[in-house]
C-alpha cells in the first residue's frame, strides 16, 4: 500500500499511518459490515465462493455470498469456517 500511494497519489506515507488509517476504517465501516451481514444472511443468496490465498506464506480463505444488490466477504484462516450470524 505505501507503494502504490507514492506511486500513484505522489503521497509518502509510513506503514504505521496506513495501519492507523486503516483501523479508523475498520471502526467507521463495523456497524455497516454487521448490517450487511445480516442482509445476507436473511435473503436469497443468488451466488457464493471460497477463494484460498497465501497470507505470509500460510493459506487463508475468503468467503463471498451475494445477492442481485449486495455482497458480504469474509476472511478465514481454515477452510472449515461456516458463516454465522
Amino acid at each position: 500500500m505505501k507503494e502504490l500511494f507514492n506511486d500513484v497519489f505522489a503521497l509518502s506515507i509510513s506503514e504505521y499511518d496506513i495501519h492507523y488509517l486503516l483501523n479508523r476504517f475498520v471502526e467507521k465501516s463495523r456497524l455497516t459490515y454487521q448490517n450487511i451481514k445480516k442482509r445476507i444472511a436473511s435473503s436469497t443468496v443468488i451466488g457464493a465462493n471460497d477463494t484460498g490465498i497465501k497470507v505470509n506464506g500460510c493459506k487463508h480463505w475468503f468467503w463471498t455470498w451475494k445477492t442481485n444488490k449486495i455482497t458480504y466477504i469474509m476472511h478465514s484462516h481454515s477452510v472449515n469456517n461456516r458463516f454465522e450470524t
